[in-house]
């Protein structure tokens, strides 16, 4: 494994192979304990199954911060070539599969690591890479904030832009609560979808969280979520159905997964994979059968779901990436998400842009 020294201390450290993920394991899970939150995207469990699945024909670039004894500070990248050749310093992770992208770092090593983050971005620009995208940014990263100002004093341009949105619900302490704050059409609604789907037949739920209790499900989820639309069964290859159990298994052992499933008349009929940490319930995914639909079947679970959480004292209800109306009808506020493109200067040291955030 090839490491290269950044800065003296705290020490910076690139880690360009896979070996890399043994050997921080347990210090990056020290540190998303202290400071991950309620992210699990940021947690060596998420970049570990990411890797594993879809990291082959990429280059590894984990930038590590250790102040004293212990690690501090991580910014897990690495580095895609185009069709055309061009190579681009991106997250871990994707678009396609990665809601929540960020920094992790203990707080008073914030602005050291923007500024080893920013000199590894300088360094690299132009023989290493020809273009830095940082996907999926919550408007509270310091990268959209102070790292743009120490990246613009390295010579480095920043464009930054609302790229998709992450519809939140803020919930109530009980479900009737919760229901009075909706406005009078969707309170209307969803009571009307949930009797609807009580009358297809004998329903219940099953809300999946051991390791075995979600192990058992899987089967069920990827049968839904395959037969639920035709881009849904095209996204679910093999590849990403078992990164799916990877990170089933991983999270369920932290007791960050619940695997949700509506049965009527002992047939499954409704699925939905979230994530669960501190005070946030994140639906990741979720599935259907097609001759159930008209019953409203997912409206219907994600309510019971949502009943769950209240019921647990979570504050949030996370519906992740995407603006389709659903989301709405529950009460959802837009949470913007934004991709950071650093390039380098067209004028030179200092001259870098300020962006649109849409």
């Amino acid at each position: 494994m090839s490491c290269k020294l950044l800065c003296p201390a705290p020490t910076a450290r690139v880690y360009d192979d896979p070996a890399a993920f043994d050997l921080l394991e347990e210090e990056w899970k020290a540190l998303f304990q202290r400071s991950g939150g309620w992210n699990v995207f940021l947690s060596w469990q998420w970049f570990r199954q990411w890797w594993e699945a879809f990291g082959s024909d990429k280059e590894l670039r984990i930038l590590a911060l250790t102040g004293g004894d212990r690690l501090v500070g991580v910014a897990p990248m690495m580095v895609e070539t185009g069709p055309d050749g061009a190579r681009t310093l991106a997250w871990i992770g994707s678009e396609r599969t990665t809601d929540y992208c960020d920094l992790l770092v203990d707080p008073p090593y914030l602005e050291t690591l923007c500024q080893v983050l920013a000199d590894f971005v300088a360094e690299g620009l132009g023989d290493g890479w020809q273009r830095v995208e940082l996907c999926s940014l919550p408007v509270s990263s310091a990268l959209l904030a102070g790292f743009r100002e120490i990246a613009r004093h390295r010579g480095i341009e920043s464009h930054s832009v609302a790229s998709n949105t992450c519809p939140v619900v803020r919930l109530a302490p009980t479900w009737e609560e919760y229901l009075a704050g909706l406005d009078k059409t969707h309170r209307h609604e969803l009571r009307r979808k949930i009797r609807r789907s009580q009358s297809a037949g004998d329903q219940t739920f099953r809300h999946l969280t051991t390791p075995e209790e979600v192990a058992s499900g899987m089967e069920s989820f990827f049968r839904l979520h395959r037969a639920s639309r035709p881009d849904k069964a095209a996204f679910l290859d093999n590849v990403t159905e078992g990164f799916f159990r990877g990170v089933g298994s991983a999270f369920a052992r932290e007791g960050w997964m619940q695997l949700s499933l509506m049965r009527i008349d002992g047939r499954d009929v409704a699925a939905s994979m979230a994530f669960t940490r501190e005070d946030r319930v994140l639906l990741y995914n979720s599935g259907l059968d097609p001759d159930f639909r008209t019953y409203s079947v997912g409206i219907a679970l994600h309510a019971a779901d949502i009943q769950l959480a209240i019921s647990q004292g979570k504050v949030w209800y996370d519906f992740l990436r995407g603006n389709e109306p659903y989301k709405y009808d529950f009460g959802a506020k837009d949470n913007p998400i934004y991709t950071l493109t650093l390039t380098p200067s067209s004028g030179g040291e200092g001259a870098g842009s300020e962006s649109q955030r849409g």
